[in-house]
């Protein structure tokens, strides 16, 4: 059973479903996001509400340092520092625990 407001659960879980929802983003399968368009407008709502709390329990949530645990490649690196203008087609999970970022 999927409620509209277990995406984020459901996103962040190792299943099939994470995993073809983001074959389909990086592929741009138009098909696959459509057929998750439904998803991704819950992960939208979710996330916007998650933003809306996190504002309000900041101080200044302009300058919030967040970590991404992420093994890319030495040309990747150079690339993303090199560009600052680059398309993402996944959400990115973060986290605010640099830890945590570090263990993933």
């Amino acid at each position: 059973t999927y409620p509209s407001t277990g995406a984020i659960y459901w996103y962040t879980r190792d299943t099939f479903f994470f995993h073809l929802l983001n074959r389909g983003l990086r592929q741009k399968n138009i098909e696959v996001i459509f057929l998750f368009g439904f998803f991704i407008k819950d992960m939208y709502e979710q996330l916007k509400n998650q933003c809306d709390v996190f504002q309000t329990t900041h101080p200044d949530p302009r300058t919030v340092k967040v970590y991404r645990g992420q093994i890319i490649s030495s040309d990747e690196i150079s690339m993303l520092t090199e560009n600052t203008n680059f398309i993402t087609t996944s959400f990115f999970s973060t986290t605010l625990n640099r830890t945590l970022a570090s263990f993933l």
